[in-house]
């Protein structure tokens, strides 16, 4: 166990529960919805098709991997993450975004601007080193440090591992949050409904 001695007050949004295991949670939320909005980022049907032809491709060699990194029963938590993670930098090389969603940090949004789409095993060595060049707290890096990554999403506590896509914001380390792409999906659905809503109400107002 890691203890890192910051030398700077903490947000009290920093103040959290304590996360869920992934492997016994049951996703509900369309998946569907999420990729084209957060990871395809197109609406017509070819480049859709791609994406999830590229999942289906990895999908089976991305499990065997797992099974043999990470155990039987840990596995089940990394493999679809990682067909994902292998579909989405593929795709990336084959088709440009028609569109981008801006949303600023869910728990700090007047102070955290925009949130980062990125890797959260990137992103976890990348905030390692960072500590450690600014010499924050007493923070050692193992040489087995970042076999498995665990995290949890800020907003709704869900679990985040190695594979997973994550949104982050643009603060220091010791302030940053991270949200699920569930969560941020959720946010640009309901405001997509709300803007539908609103411009609905103001045409039979100026009609």
């Amino acid at each position: 166990q890691q203890c890192i001695e910051c030398y700077a007050i903490i947000d009290s949004d920093r103040i959290l529960a304590h996360s869920t295991e992934t492997q016994y949670e049951i996703n509900l939320i369309d998946q569907d919805k999420i990729h084209k909005n957060l990871l395809i980022k197109r609406n017509d049907k070819e480049s859709i098709d791609v994406f999830n032809a590229l999942i289906d491709c990895y999908e089976k060699p991305s499990f065997v991997y797992c099974l043999i990194c990470y155990g039987e029963e840990n596995s089940l938590t990394h493999w679809v993450a990682m067909a994902v993670f292998m579909a989405k930098n593929i795709f990336d090389f084959l088709f440009e975004p028609q569109f981008n969603y801006k949303v600023d940090c869910l728990l700090n949004g007047d102070n955290h601007s925009l949130l980062k789409f990125k890797n959260l095993r990137q992103a976890d060595i990348r905030t390692k080193l960072e500590l450690q060049k600014s010499g924050i707290g007493n923070l050692e890096v193992a040489e087995d440090e970042f076999n498995e990554v665990h995290y949890s999403c800020d907003s709704c506590r869900t679990g985040l591992k190695d594979w997973n896509f994550v949104y982050q914001c643009s603060v220091s380390p010791i302030h940053r949050h991270d949200i699920c792409l569930n969560c941020v999906n959720t946010v640009i659905e309901l405001n997509t409904e709300l803007r539908t809503y609103v411009d609905d109400l103001l045409d039979d107002d100026l009609n």
